[in-house]
């Protein structure tokens, strides 16, 4: 086949509503098994394994903090401040889920905002 005979990609595109959701819950489920996790997020007394590439594409905050000049980007173990560990479970939860119940608090609400969220949705 030549090449003027190949199609264009335009010509034979595909598209999937269902792929990125596919791709998200599998990220959860590496998460819940702690597979590829590349950071360990320390708040408070709690300890959260999760995907850099996850969070940073989730926040300007987490890009920063993973991307940056700062001394956090090359940590194993990076201290979060400012949030209690049941609030921040809750804001991962929605990072990699994407669903978030309607009785989040102030204080997610507050953190949410100090940290870039923007796809967390208020009920």
């Amino acid at each position: 086949m030549s090449k003027e005979e190949c199609p264009k990609a335009a010509d034979n595109s595909f598209s999937s509503d269902k792929h990125a959701q596919l791709i998200l819950a599998q990220m959860n489920k590496m998460r819940s098994g702690q597979h590829f996790c590349d950071v360990q997020l320390q708040v408070g007394k709690e300890t959260f394994q999760v995907h850099r590439l996850v969070l940073a594409a989730s926040s300007p905050y987490f890009a920063a903090l993973f991307t940056g000049g700062m001394k956090e980007s090359s940590k194993d173990v990076v201290q979060i401040l400012g949030v209690e560990d049941g609030i921040f479970q809750l804001l991962l939860d929605f990072i990699y889920t994407g669903i978030s119940m309607y009785w989040f608090s102030v204080a997610v609400i507050k953190y949410h905002d100090q940290n870039n969220l923007s796809n967390l949705i208020y009920f």
